[in-house]
């Protein structure tokens, strides 16, 4: 069994971010491939989640003591929590430090002897450089695309507009302000979005929070935006990306930097071309439809927004190009193969070879000696 460790203080939401959508997503495909796998969550009770994923199994921890009777390999989820296991224990970072979850001291502590694993080269070296340790100590394990957005068939525009779609959180750290910011420069023609034939949609992911539901306020209020409803499945949301021509991914890079940027690929493999902030790790999620601007450029943003257009939809041949970047089953090969070297029960099903070995850190044993 592999448990995915919860101890976030928010339920696990569907269409929330990409630490669920990827985690999620790994449970699924390894119980497909008959590898049992669920969610263990602690603090939230019956109300972390399970709701959204009536076909994921979840167990509610009453302490986090309960880990060492476990026969289980222990995936810990951002929040890593030093706890003697019968296995070795893994930490998946999915974006950086967070304050509330604790000082740099708190974290070397939690992670005790886990192996540290991110989503991306960026975050990579982000933690080693967090947690003053080599990289080599750390495992990228990518993120993917769901299958339902490379099958998605494209939805025509029968009006000839440019359908453009903001799909993140309503928060400011993923730069919902700045594009309401490039919205009031001239993005073609020096005449109004609309005027020039653009249609601008945002989505409510990300409004169960009190201020996600200020900034919806806001932008339904907002005369060129429409606001649509967060989608939640995969297949819900490849066709809402199905019927949109860009997809954008502005991203606030003064005080968050975008650890990967799942929707960025899925957005590619639907067959959108895809707008995102030149920091963080956005531009390793390049399919070969990805348009970089400069972070923190509104400007810069509405002139991509521009370009994109410019170049029209992408062809059957770049889409059936992009579909081959960061697929479902490369991103759980990779993961298994990550376990497969301290679990010799899970090297049957390992078919990747790693370069660089995977081995607890001696500079963070150190500092908790």
């Amino acid at each position: 069994m592999i448990s995915f460790v919860w101890t976030d203080p928010l339920p696990l939401y569907s269409g929330r971010g990409g630490t669920e959508s990827y985690t999620v997503g790994h449970i699924r495909e390894l119980n497909r491939r008959g590898i049992a796998a669920r969610i263990l969550s602690y603090g939230l009770g019956k109300k972390d989640g399970r709701e959204y994923f009536p076909d994921i199994q979840f167990k509610t921890l009453n302490s986090l003591g309960e880990i060492s009777t476990l026969n289980d390999t222990i995936i810990y989820l951002n929040i890593p929590h030093n706890i003697p296991a019968k296995r070795q224990s893994y930490t998946m970072f999915h974006y950086p430090a967070l304050e509330q979850h604790g000082r740099r001291l708190d974290y070397v502590r939690g992670l005790g002897n886990s192996i540290v694993m991110t989503n991306s080269r960026f975050l990579r070296s982000y933690w080693a450089d967090f947690l003053d340790i080599e990289e080599t100590a750390i495992q990228v394990v990518y993120p993917f695309a769901d299958p339902a957005f490379s099958s998605v068939k494209r939805i025509k525009n029968p009006n000839g507009t440019t359908r453009v779609l903001y799909a993140g959180r309503l928060s400011p750290e993923k730069g919902i302000y700045l594009l309401l910011e490039a919205l009031h420069h001239p993005v073609a023609k020096h005449q109004s979005p609309l005027a020039n034939g653009f249609v601008f949609d945002v989505t409510t992911a990300g409004n169960q929070t009190l201020h996600g539901q200020v900034i919806e306020t806001i932008l339904k209020h907002h005369p060129w935006i429409n606001v649509l409803e967060a989608r939640h499945t995969p297949k819900e949301v490849a066709e809402l990306f199905a019927a949109h021509d860009i997809v954008v991914m502005p991203s606030n890079n003064k005080f968050w930097h975008e650890a990967f940027g799942m929707v960025s690929i899925e957005a590619q493999h639907a067959g959108c071309r895809v707008i995102v902030s030149n920091s963080g790790g956005l531009p390793e999620t390049n399919c070969g439809e990805l348009i970089l601007f400069e972070p923190g450029n509104s400007f810069k943003l509405a002139r991509s927004i521009e370009k994109a257009s410019k170049l029209g939809p992408l062809t059957k041949a770049a889409r059936n190009e992009a579909t081959k970047h960061f697929t479902l089953t490369e991103s759980v090969d990779l993961l298994l193969q990550v376990l497969s070297n301290y679990d010799s029960t899970l090297q049957k099903h390992s078919k990747i070879d790693l370069q660089c070995p995977v081995t607890a850190s001696n500079e963070r044993q150190a500092i908790l000696n």
